[in-house]
């Protein structure tokens, strides 16, 4: 696990604050660009940015594959849970979501597929999260989109 490598647990350690990840601190501290965030998501499947590269001028967006966009639901709600301690509600974490992913740049399929996830686990806890079903809707969601989508970079202007 990469939280536990030296770079990461340094630095985190460092920033820690108890109530959020120590990346949002870190980048306060670096006009905004975070070392242990570049690492982590470069060492973690899980992660939607994994799943992004650069090549020409476009930004290559990869599906992620059912296996860790599972692990990220999981994810998400374990941090959710971590951060919120007692006042963590199951619909906290598909709202934190939905407030953020129109900035993600993920995968569309896996947006979808993680979305409805979300939305299940609010209403029934993990009463319906179970691997043969959703691996269903995740082939469904999937199937809609190719499975890289491209977009063109272009230069802010100052």
């Amino acid at each position: 696990m990469s939280k536990y490598s030296y770079l990461e647990f340094s630095i985190s350690q460092k920033y820690y604050q108890g109530t959020s990840s120590p990346i949002f601190e870190e980048r306060k501290h670096n006009n905004f660009y975070s070392e242990v965030a570049v690492h982590h998501q470069n060492n973690n499947k899980h992660h939607y940015e994994y799943w992004i590269d650069v090549y020409k001028g476009e930004i290559l967006i990869k599906n992620m594959p059912f296996k860790y966009a599972l692990e990220m639901v999981i994810d998400m709600i374990s941090a959710s849970m971590t951060y919120q301690k007692k006042n963590f509600v199951r619909g906290y974490v598909l709202d934190y979501f939905n407030e953020r992913k129109d900035k993600y740049l993920m995968h569309p399929g896996t947006k979808d597929f993680i979305t409805y996830t979300l939305n299940l686990y609010k209403e029934s806890d993990f009463k319906y999260l179970k691997k043969k079903p959703l691996k269903a809707k995740y082939d469904e969601f999937i199937s809609f989109y190719p499975p890289i989508i491209f977009y063109t970079l272009t230069k802010k202007e100052d």
